[in-house]
């Protein structure tokens, strides 16, 4: 193993047992029949990875630059994001204006928060609601007992209620 640490970066070389052919230096899959196998193709019959990595120590936090970022939001719920309003093709304005913040807002601490509109609290962030008592089993009887379904979800046409009743939620438990 070696190991080098400077002011600017942490570095590191360590031999580990082969995660595909578990150190024999042979794997056996689905076409190595009858007592065959190949040789690994990974460690190449040697049983071990040499895995290396270089680190750059942390500092502060950089700075974009050029104007790369104006809006940020904590995570996209699986929509497209953008730092404009959108007006899609079937008319429907999305208002991203109206959520997350801008840069330099988060730069100066605000929390960013989710696209609303775009999607439910669990489908933004499963682990949203975690200290909400009794949230998950609300949406789960919404989803008709299937938690991640949330596209069949009776209040997906209400995301809204959904938000409230999550900001009600942890309101709560942060009196507590």
């Amino acid at each position: 193993m070696k190991i080098n640490l400077d002011e600017n970066e942490f570095s590191y070389e360590i031999e580990v047992v082969c995660t595909n052919c578990n150190g024999t230096g042979l794997y056996q899959g689905m076409l190595e029949r009858k007592e065959s196998a190949v040789v690994c193709w990974s460690c190449k019959g040697t049983g071990k990875i040499t895995y290396k990595n270089t680190l750059e120590l942390f500092k502060q936090r950089k700075v974009f630059i050029n104007d790369e970022v104006k809006r940020v939001f904590d995570g996209t719920g699986g929509y497209v994001l953008n730092a404009e309003d959108y007006t899609t093709s079937e008319g429907v304005l999305i208002e991203f204006s109206k959520y997350g913040c801008t840069y330099e807002e988060w730069l100066g601490g605000k929390e960013a928060g989710y696209v609303e509109s775009l999607c439910c609290p669990m489908q933004a962030n499963q682990g949203i609601a975690k200290d909400v008592e009794g949230f998950e089993d609300v949406c789960e009887t919404l989803n008709n007992g299937y938690i991640n379904m949330f596209a069949k979800c009776k209040g997906q046409c209400n995301k809204k209620a959904c938000w409230d009743r999550l900001r009600k939620g942890l309101s709560n438990a942060n009196k507590t």
